[in-house]
């Protein structure tokens, strides 16, 4: 295809989630070209436009935005200007794929979604692991009434040892918002709202803590700034845990850390009970079970594994469907309204956690 047929992308953030991800799945599409990266660091987006074969770099990201035929962004940045680049990107007439989480306030976001509506352009928030097939075998299995009332859920990601850039935006609350409640228990509260069909939630009660961060422990590998050596900034949590009333009855208990005293290689899982059935899917010490679904057949307990993998180009399939949105022939399967409800619950759980008790939403 011609590049003058191609639609046209551009990615503010150049840091490992847009080169890692973005980038890549982008240029995996013969339909589409990335026409312009920027990134406020200096010299930054002009390294990664050298690496992937980008025609234009910039360091301000409004002169991004101001490329000609630009029809597709994708916002990497630091969660801090989340909210200010997909509004200007949204008013520039160009549709948005914004990286989680959606933004640092719940007003950003209640915003960014205004501001969408008003602009008649695209707006989803990259929920990447809604992708994975377990995820959607499972979202399925939920549709279709075999789990019956969900009146429990449980969802947590534990990391021992897995702090991201540390020294960086990552463990700078004034540029990231949250520590790990914002980077991975978005994902998990995200997923296990999404496979209930969304109830509405009432009520959270939340905690989080800080008790590796600050002295430099349990440091990971991910992020394209890490500061190993010296003090660094470390205002965020490194463990957040919620219990959230929903309208219907139901609860919903979160746990994540970025660094626990947890086995090696940390643990990630999803369970569900219904009045119908229950299951779960988990990743444990470096080993993944697959969905499995418990239930009653003719009054005797009747256990099934379901042969579906995690995945591990979540993105790329992500990606591809977002620009099948753009172009018309896919509705976001990440709505606005789901990712506000995200947003709040985030925003109540930070606050409980201030306050010592429980907050309605």
């Amino acid at each position: 295809m011609s590049s003058n047929n191609r639609i046209k992308v551009g990615v503010i953030g150049a840091g490992a989630i847009a080169t890692h991800c973005h980038i890549p799945a982008y240029q995996a599409l013969p339909d589409v070209e990335v026409v312009a990266v920027a990134d406020a660091t200096p010299g930054r987006a002009q390294e990664v436009a050298g690496k992937f074969g980008i025609a234009r770099a910039f360091t301000d990201y409004r002169d991004l935005l101001a490329v000609d035929g630009l029809k597709v962004v994708s916002i990497c940045s630091p969660n801090a200007f989340h909210a200010e680049q997909t509004i200007a990107a949204l008013e520039a007439g160009i549709n948005v794929l914004c990286e989680k989480p959606m933004a640092i306030a719940y007003d950003d976001a209640v915003r960014m979604v205004d501001t969408a509506k008003r602009t008649g352009k695209l707006l989803m928030i990259g929920m990447t692991n809604r992708f994975r097939e377990d995820i959607q075998a499972m979202r399925q299995y939920a549709v279709d009434g075999l789990l019956g009332e969900i009146y429990y859920m449980k969802a947590g990601w534990l990391r021992r040892s897995g702090i991201p850039g540390y020294g960086s935006w990552f463990t700078n609350k004034k540029l990231s918002g949250g520590g790990s409640l914002l980077d991975i228990g978005v994902h998990f509260l995200d997923m296990a709202l999404w496979i209930a069909g969304f109830p509405k939630p009432l009520a959270v009660t939340g905690a989080t803590f800080a008790k590796f961060g600050p002295s430099g422990k349990a440091l990971g590998g991910w992020g394209a700034d890490i500061f190993r050596t010296g003090k660094q900034v470390f205002d965020v949590d490194d463990l957040a845990t919620a219990f959230i009333r929903l309208e219907n009855g139901a609860v919903l208990t979160l746990e994540v850390s970025w660094a626990a005293h947890v086995g090696e290689f940390g643990e990630n899982y999803l369970r569900f009970l219904g009045t119908e059935g229950g299951m779960e899917t988990a990743s444990r010490f470096d080993k993944h079970y697959s969905v499995r679904y418990y239930s009653e057949r003719h009054d005797h307990q009747y256990d099934q594994q379901l042969q579906v993998s995690a995945g591990d180009k979540n993105h790329w399939v992500e990606i591809a469907h977002f620009i099948d949105c753009v172009k018309g022939s896919a509705e976001p399967l990440v709505t606005f309204e789901q990712s506000l409800t995200v947003a709040k619950v985030l925003d109540g759980i930070y606050r409980s956690a201030e306050l010592g008790r429980e907050v309605a939403l």
